[in-house]
């Protein structure tokens, strides 16, 4: 099986930021210590971009990536910022260079 990764881009609502920034650091801090699937949870910020947020994670396999989707944390990290975002656009991957 090959490892999975996906890069999740936000576009944050105006005034969302600090919410929505601090609700991810979380989530991504449980799935990497929780989740033994979950390999990498990056959150990155554009330095040009106020309302902008981009996750890179990286899982053991997809079945690993939807097991995530029903943790209790992400769970609440989803209901929580859902009023945060006005677009989300998610993109999945396999890793060809992964061993």
């Amino acid at each position: 099986m090959s490892r999975f990764a996906i890069i999740v881009e936000f576009e944050l609502e105006d005034g969302s930021f600090d919410l929505f920034h601090s609700s991810v650091l979380e989530n991504a801090e449980k799935s990497l210590n929780l989740e033994a699937g979950c390999h990498r949870f990056d959150v990155l910020i554009p330095d040009d971009e106020q309302n902008r947020v981009v996750l890179y994670e990286i899982y053991e396999d997809a079945a690993a990536f939807e097991a995530h989707q029903h943790t209790n944390h992400f769970r609440e990290f989803d209901t929580g910022t859902q009023d945060c975002i006005r677009r989300r656009l998610l993109s999945r991957f396999f890793l060809s260079n992964a061993n």
